[in-house]
């Protein structure tokens, strides 16, 4: 799965409406990975981004460093699922 444009306006960052947004989505892929069959989520990010992922366990692709991955097994025990 492939999650895209997950973004926080300025104005209310460092708040933990990131970490809500991303646990949000953690979840729901963990949901859909039992009926769908998801082995993966996929990230796109740069720079900061990619550090924040990165502190969330997302790793660096070793093809390409802007794609970040989070194994299904990884997320589910990230969200105690």
């Amino acid at each position: 799965m492939i999650l895209a444009r997950l973004a926080v306006d300025t104005e209310y960052q460092n708040v933990g409406l990131g970490n809500a947004l991303l646990k949000d989505a953690l979840l729901r892929t963990a949901q859909a990975a039992d009926l769908a069959g998801i082995r993966v989520l996929l990230i796109h990010a740069k720079d900061d981004a990619k550090r924040w992922y990165q502190s969330w366990e997302f790793e660096e692709s070793m093809t390409d460093h802007h794609h970040l991955f989070l194994l299904t097994k990884d997320l589910k025990a990230l969200c105690g699922y």
